[in-house]
């Protein structure tokens, strides 16, 4: 394949179908990068055709041949990249409900965007920089978790009748 097709196909640093990771999943550049190489490896497809599955997800078209296979094993290395290891302890400390909310409003605004245009890497680097703060929150591990304990927290945290967000006390 040449260097053109390399790049197009999302398999260079931070390519496209690395960002389609980030938003799925989501997740950093690096746990993309893992996800994309584990699900080459279990399908036994080049990188370059598996990277053309995940923007076949995205854009919800056909993928190449051997594509199911491709894609069970993308779909089997998101579950896995998902499924969050044990929470921390709990904490006597809480985050404010009204930044909680603020922060997963911007993630998910930044996820909506790298999908949109998964080869800016701009983007990209919003993306994970955004994921940051749900992880400092909440203490949990990974992004996908922190962003469940984070919704899982504003849940908990709803009052009656509250509408929009509140500004902070």
């Amino acid at each position: 394949m040449t260097s053109t097709a390399f790049a197009t196909h999302g398999v260079g640093e931070g390519g496209p179908a690395v960002g389609v990771l980030m938003a799925l999943v989501p997740c950093t550049v690096t746990v993309a990068h893992r996800i994309l190489d584990s699900a080459a490896r279990a399908a036994g497809l080049p990188r370059e055709l598996t990277a053309q599955v995940v923007m076949g997800l995205r854009d919800d078209v056909c993928g190449p041949p051997g594509g199911d296979r491709t894609e069970r094993a993308v779909r089997a290395e998101i579950e896995r990249a998902r499924t969050a290891p044990a929470p921390p302890p709990a904490t006597a400390l809480y985050p404010s409900p009204f930044v909680l909310r603020q922060q997963v409003s911007q993630v998910r605004a930044a996820r909506r965007r790298t999908l949109v245009a998964p080869h800016d890497a701009a983007q990209r680097a919003e993306l994970e920089s955004c994921l940051y703060t749900p992880y400092v929150l909440t203490g949990c591990r990974t992004a996908h978790a922190a962003l469940t304990a984070a919704e899982a927290l504003l849940v908990a945290n709803r009052l009656p009748g509250a509408g929009a967000p509140s500004a902070p006390a």
